[in-house]
């Protein structure tokens, strides 16, 4: 069998390597330059990461390999690490990068942003400043966590990764996204053409020219294809099919149609001796694995055999010990396909059955009381138990369950706690755990009803227990998992209620310590839950015996997102920015356990600002935010949609329509990232909004489409902030049916207690036209305007009175101080004035110079200039001021019709 030619260098020694194959391959590159430049100069320090895609076989890891060693030759100093995908790696977790990872901490630390760390750490020796080249074969056999730790490797800056991937099944998800936000360039790998064909053949078999139409039968029957080509021609060559014809190589012959490459290598496989196919095979099920794991399931000299024939190789762990892997991920998926289950099963329980108890043994002898396996070497061998149908040792059993339980690889965390709930006689405490870990990994793979049999069989058994601080601890651990569960996936929070009401009687008849510390928790999921069903002014009165009873501590850590937003809904800002100062203090103390919470809180906080009218606040807490997810954790597409998002709402603020459309774009396009938040609806609603005031109607209209799609199930706690922003989006392009949305929005403001929202929806209302408020309205408004910690608040009321005051000739200055505090008063667009012109115009109404409209819409000097002639003519207004006017008289005449 013939590889891909690939070439491989030694780089540092046993001590230091480098994870490359142990014994370079001395085959020539030949052809493909334009793509090899392609490939190089993405590894430039100017470049970008870069996947190159193409069909199996067709050479995509060649040319990655090609195109480092050549960037090595300029820059020696560069380190390179070299991994491969499997089948059998996408089972467990990590195992591509188990070469440079020799043991992961699991629970206490071992989130995708540390293994991303530890990686380059291992691959450059730890030294710092070092650039690192990381080539991942094969990237849609990657699993979920190795593939969130890879999409973290495209954001560090000494780091360049280069990745093949097969055209079919393509670029996962996430991987996809990175290429369309830039961070990753596609390199499409076309097949061979008949010209390169006729080059590759006389270069795997010189010295005699191959006859023109060989050449042609060997590219259509190949399709051009690198891997199938070399695999036909040493086929052919092995059995004497050429014949010599007047000096030229020829093959009189053809291949049956329909023949493919995975038959060529079914038949190089079944020529194998049975030595060397047992060991191919047995390297084809569990590559890449520890080549000690395998001493007693190989023979050496067939493995060495192998080696010759550049089938398998061997690459270096960081501890030293050689690891065994396939040469192409395609050579093992062939030979599964030989395989039934029957005989894929026996050769796992015999893997299994040979490393486990040598495995056991040596760790016992390594640490006095215990040892320590190799997380590596613990997880391949319990995958192999597993898929053996055998039972393995609690021993390892338990260690892999604890490993598995923070993982985002869910499938993973499924088959592990399973494999723990078929043990007879386990421990409960262990059993509810594990029912309660595969419970969270249920909701995140999106099947209810394994969420709802986990949650009944783990209350049984924990109202089996006696009352004591662990069953309190235990039914709060299982009633949080699944009321969350029951909201994000059916949007059930009467169900998540009832199962938090649960644990706390069960929690009221055990100590009362573990009752407190366990109620604190209960309690922040419980206010969470009732947001979701809309209880907010129940939330509220929850979250005041809530903050009394934490008095400040970290206990309150998982409610303060909500806390902050229910008090920056009712105008009470100072209490929602000291809740915001205070958590925000103990989420960067225990940011290991709570890596997200920072971000939350910080982005709550800019969030209530921009509700309050706090525009240099809202600027600077939001510039806090950036600076904070860039260091945080969360894979760069997370961190670029929440960047996003909070770049649109501020150019809201601002009245930067284009700016704010686009930033808003970015961030509604993965909402996936907000799911069951309730933010959905806010950006979506604000996107609209920045739509339709920078003239993209249609666009808009396509947005509020999608609303109702993205808000149903989800947290109705920002309900009425994106209902108010899709009502003002209506209000600039307005068809006389906002003003009942307004006093729908103000109804349901009141009922929750949202005071500032409230005055928002009631200044709404009158801006709608028709008839001024009623007294009752209006003495609310006033009252509200006058009692509210809000800068944003007095100003609001003030211009309800101009607005109803006879002759309305102060509405247009009041509306500058409103558009200062990031309210701008929606203006319909004046029949004379194009998208752009409009634009300018309300900037040069709210009083901004020629010199800040520039800078505000990125134009030159002289472009606005040009802008304010036009609007001056085509209005016929003799001033500014005058231009204000008239915007001003457009609206009244729209509402006066309206009316």
């Amino acid at each position: 069998m013939v590889s891909e030619n690939e070439v491989g260098r030694e780089i540092g020694s046993s001590a230091d390597p480098a994870f490359v194959p142990a014994s370079p391959h001395s085959a020539p590159f030949w052809g493909r330059s334009a793509l090899l430049a392609e490939a190089r100069g993405a590894l430039e320090p100017d470049g970008a990461s870069a996947i190159m895609v193409g069909a199996a076989g067709s050479g995509k890891t060649r040319l990655a390999r090609e195109a480092t060693l050549g960037f090595l030759e300029a820059r020696p100093n560069t380190r390179i690490a070299r991994f491969a995908a499997t089948t059998a790696t996408q089972r467990t977790p990590l195992a591509v990068f188990a070469p440079a990872l020799r043991a992961l901490r699991g629970p206490a630390g071992d989130s995708p942003e540390e293994v991303a760390r530890s990686l380059v750490r291992a691959c450059t020796g730890g030294a710092k400043g070092i650039p690192l080249i990381v080539l991942i074969d094969d990237t849609p056999q990657l699993d979920p966590m190795s593939e969130a730790v890879t999409d973290l490797l495209l954001a560090l800056p000494d780091v360049r990764v280069l990745l093949t991937c097969r055209s079919v099944p393509g670029p996962s998800a996430l991987l996809a996204r990175a290429w369309r936000d830039g961070e990753l360039r596609r390199i499409e790998v076309p097949e061979l053409t008949q010209p390169e064909t006729a080059e590759f053949s006389a270069a795997m078999l010189p010295g005699k020219p191959f006859a023109p139409d060989t050449i042609h039968r060997l590219h259509q029957s190949t399709g051009g294809n690198p891997l199938f080509l070399a695999e036909l021609i040493g086929a052919l060559d092995r059995s004497g099919a050429f014949e010599d014809r007047h000096g030229l190589r020829v093959w009189p012959g053809s291949l049956p149609p329909g023949t493919s490459l995975h038959d060529v290598l079914r038949a190089e496989i079944a020529r194998l001796p049975a030595d060397e196919r047992t060991a191919f095979e047995t390297t084809a099920l569990c590559s890449p694995a520890p080549l000690h794991l395998l001493d007693d399931s190989i023979s050496p000299d067939a493995l060495e055999r192998l080696l010759e024939k550049e089938v398998v190789r061997i690459v270096y762990r960081t501890d030293g010990r050689p690891v065994l892997e396939l040469a192409h991920p395609i050579y093992g998926e062939t030979a599964e396909t030989m395989l039934n289950r029957v005989r894929i099963r026996q050769q796992y329980r015999e893997l299994y059955d040979r490393a486990v108890e040598p495995l056991i043994a040596e760790d016992l002898e390594r640490t006095t009381g215990g040892g320590t396996i190799p997380t590596e070497d613990l997880l391949t061998v319990v995958d192999w138990g597993l898929h053996g149908d055998r039972e393995v040792p609690l021993e390892l059993l338990e260690p892999a369950f604890r490993f598995a339980r923070p993982l985002v690889d869910h499938g993973f965390r499924v088959r592990i706690a399973s494999a723990l709930l078929r043990r007879p006689g386990l421990d409960p405490s262990l059993r509810i755990a594990a029912l309660v870990n595969r419970l969270e990994a249920f909701r995140y793979l999106g099947d209810p009803e394994a969420v709802a049999a986990d949650e009944a069989a783990a209350r049984a058994l924990i109202e089996t227990m006696p009352a004591s601080a662990e069953r309190t601890g235990l039914a709060a651990d299982l009633a949080i998992a699944f009321a969350d569960a029951a909201v994000l996936m059916v949007g059930r929070w009467e169900d998540a209620v009832a199962a938090l009401d649960w644990a706390d009687r069960l929690g009221a008849a055990g100590p009362p310590a573990a009752a407190t510390t366990a109620g604190i928790r209960v309690e922040a999921q419980r206010g969470i839950a009732l947001c979701y069903g809309g209880e907010m002014v129940a939330a509220t009165e929850l979250e005041r015996r809530l903050s009394e009873a934490t008095q400040g501590t970290p206990g309150f850590l998982p409610f303060a997102p909500t806390s902050i937003l229910l008090h920056g809904q009712r105008g009470e800002t100072r209490q929602a920015r000291q809740i915001a100062r205070q958590q925000l203090r103990f989420a960067v103390q225990v940011a290991a356990d709570y890596p997200l919470a920072a971000g939350e809180i910080i982005g709550v906080w800019c969030l209530v600002d921009v509700f309050a009218g706090h525009s240099r606040e809202a600027a600077f807490i939001y510039g806090v935010m950036e600076q904070a997810i860039a260091r945080g954790a969360g894979g760069p597409r997370l961190r670029e949609t929440v960047v996003s998002s909070g770049r649109g709402l501020l150019a809201l603020m601002q009245g930067d329509w284009t700016r704010a459309s686009e930033c808003l774009a970015i961030a509604c396009s993965e909402l996936d990232d907000f799911t069951g938040t309730g933010s959905e609806g806010l950006l979506l609603a604000s996107l609209a909004l920045a739509q339709t005031a920078s003239g993209d109607l249609a666009g808009a209209r396509v947005t509020r489409a999608s609303i109702a799609g993205w808000t149903t199930g989800t947290s109705r706690l920002l309900d009425v902030p994106s209902r108010y922003h899709l009502l003002l989006a209506r209000l600039w392009a307005p068809d006389g049916t906002e003003r009942g949305e307004a006093e729908a929005i103000a109804q349901r403001a009141r009922e929750y207690g949202f005071g500032l929202m409230e005055l928002r929806a009631l200044h709404a209302i009158q801006l709608c036209g028709g008839p001024p408020l009623p007294p009752e309205q209006l003495a609310r408004a006033r009252e509200l305007g006058s009692s509210l910690a809000a800068p944003i608040a007095p100003l609001l009321a003030q211009h309800i009175d101009q607005l109803r005051a006879p002759g309305r000739e102060n509405a247009g200055d009041t509306a500058r101080r409103l558009a200062r505090r990031g309210m701008f008063v929606p203006t319909p667009r004046h029949p004379a004035l194009t998208v752009r012109e409009q634009h300018v115009a309300e900037l040069v109404s709210l009083g901004y110079s020629n010199a800040q409209i520039a800078k505000r819409l990125q134009n030159s000097r002289r472009t606005v200039e040009t802008h304010v002639a036009r609007i001056l003519m085509k209005l016929g207004a003799g001033s500014r001021e005058a231009v204000a006017e008239a915007l001003d008289a457009t609206r009244w005449d729209d509402e006066e019709a309206a009316g």
